[in-house]
């Protein structure tokens, strides 16, 4: 007699009710269809562990077992549920962002250094004894909620209730909303740099400069030599010179080291659990969003790392340096 394997292909679709059927010829008769779905659903909120786990045993899918970049029990190691955003107002802060344009959620992470400033801008002796409280701020489209949830965050809705993340109208960000919100927060703290990804910045950075924020463009690579430049207005230079590769290394140590304390943030919680790290030829870290789903999102994380770089390499720039053009 010929013979088959009963299995789902592993580029197949998990969440097509298709898949599940070429695993589990029983499916529907033995096994009841809503008891699959929620067990498929309790996997992908658990992790990428339990995820593999539950493709192997439930759809015969072989594949090699995740490598957990930062595992949650280290991340929660690092938080205190009783920090309150209000014991900061008026404190030195520094800023990361992380702008969207539809399908990704827009992230602004706020970072307090709890020491000298001698101890962490040593950025080359990663043992110096820095300590810093991280504060994030979400957005997201309705369009891009409404994908979140049919895929299975289910939380997402309950984070917009609880303020963790806020909702913008429509398929595409408000640069105008969210430059407001960053521009009020300016008010309550006092945020002196202002690291972001260029990437659909618009006039945010150019905003926060005008109110007095040393603004850096944070170049999204894992190492570069040499620097890059951003104009701002009509005759301002900025001098930029930031890989990501040593921020991503002092982000990990930081953690291993309990020196990033956090009030347990569930967003940023579930985006730490969806980050895949890459090493290119040159042994250079680079975090990447998990690709078993278009869903999984690390922006949290990035505007984390942006901020971060600003506080790791201005020693090394002092100031960001104005000059005319020409």
């Amino acid at each position: 007699f010929p013979s088959h394997d009963i299995c789902a292909d592993e580029d197949d679709d998990i969440f097509e009710p298709t898949t599940w059927y070429k695993g589990n010829p029983n499916l529907g008769i033995t096994i009841p269809v809503k008891d699959f779905k929620e067990d498929l659903m309790n996997a992908y909120q658990k992790g990428e562990q339990s995820f593999v786990e539950f493709k192997t045993k439930n759809l015969n899918i072989w594949v090699d077992a995740p490598t957990i970049v930062i595992k949650d029990e280290d991340w929660m190691a690092n938080c205190n549920k009783d920090l309150q955003l209000s014991e900061f107002y008026g404190k030195e802060c520094y800023a990361g962002f992380d702008m969207a344009m539809t399908d990704d959620i827009a992230a602004l992470c706020l970072i307090f250094p709890n020491s000298s400033r001698k101890d962490y801008e040593r950025r080359v002796d990663f043992e110096a004894n820095v300590n810093f409280t991280l504060f994030w701020w979400f957005w997201i489209t309705e369009d891009s909620l409404k994908k979140c949830e049919s895929s299975g965050i289910f939380e997402m809705k309950d984070w917009v209730k609880k303020g963790y993340i806020t909702v913008v109208e429509g398929n595409y960000h408000s640069h105008v909303m969210i430059q407001e919100q960053i521009l009020e927060l300016k008010t309550l703290f006092n945020i002196k740099s202002f690291g972001f990804d260029p990437f659909n910045i618009g006039s945010i950075a150019e905003a926060c400069h005008n109110e007095g924020i040393r603004v850096k463009e944070v170049v999204q690579k894992s190492f570069i030599n040499g620097g890059v430049q951003m104009q701002l207005g009509t005759n301002e230079r900025i001098n930029i010179n930031v890989g990501l590769s040593p921020v991503i290394v002092w982000f990990k140590l930081l953690i291993d080291k309990k020196r990033l304390n956090h009030n347990g943030n569930p967003v940023i919680r579930w985006m730490i659990r969806n980050l895949k790290q890459t090493i290119d030829r040159n042994n250079n870290l680079w975090f990447q969003k998990n690709d078993l789903k278009r869903t999984y999102k690390i922006d949290g994380v990035s505007a984390c790392l942006d901020g971060l770089a600003v506080i790791m390499f201005e020693e090394e720039e002092k100031v960001v340096r104005l000059r005319p053009l020409g």
